[in-house]
């Protein structure tokens, strides 16, 4: 799917007075979803920053001027310019290698982002299981019972056994 058939987006580098890149932002609008909060909402995201709230505020106050001249009243962040199934939120506590599509951040990020006046929307949890060894047994309860409710008559999977007969049953 192409954002930029149903979005906007623009980027901004942060630089020192020696010329080092110091922070980045991305501010973006997508036209499917801008209109379904209470207010045009716009998003900001890629955020990457040393840790200095100067430098961060300079990043978020770009952004939000960028997205206040193009209609929006709120700015939802950190986010991607696409769907919602990846590089979205704040990954700050229980660091281990990042998979595909999570983010991986200095801790310092969550401090920035309330300083500056974000709120938590919501909370991700992200779990991490060694299948080398098997999966464990709680998993595999899970992994029955959805393979249980999905097996039926019309779906060709699972299967139930029932005890034998006893003596003098009807069944």
């Amino acid at each position: 799917m192409d954002f930029f058939n149903f979005g906007r987006c623009t980027r901004w580098i942060l630089v020192d007075e020696t010329g080092k890149t110091i922070g980045r932002i991305a501010a973006f609008i997508n036209n499917k979803k801008a209109f379904n909060e209470a207010v045009p909402t716009g998003g900001c995201g890629f955020f990457e920053c040393i840790d200095n709230t100067a430098a961060s505020t300079i990043l978020f106050d770009q952004a939000k001027k960028w997205l206040q001249m193009h209609g929006m009243k709120a700015m939802n962040g950190p986010i991607n310019f696409g769907e919602n199934d990846m590089w979205w939120g704040l990954l700050v506590d229980g660091f281990t290698r990042p998979f595909f599509g999570m983010n991986y951040n200095p801790s310092y990020y969550k401090k920035h982002f309330e300083q500056y006046g974000f709120v938590v929307k919501y909370e991700q949890i992200s779990n991490k299981v060694n299948c080398r060894n098997g999966l464990p047994e709680k998993v595999m309860k899970i992994a029955n019972d959805i393979r249980f409710l999905a097996s039926g008559p019309r779906s060709g999977l699972g299967e139930i056994s029932l005890p034998e007969n006893e003596p003098g049953s009807s069944i």
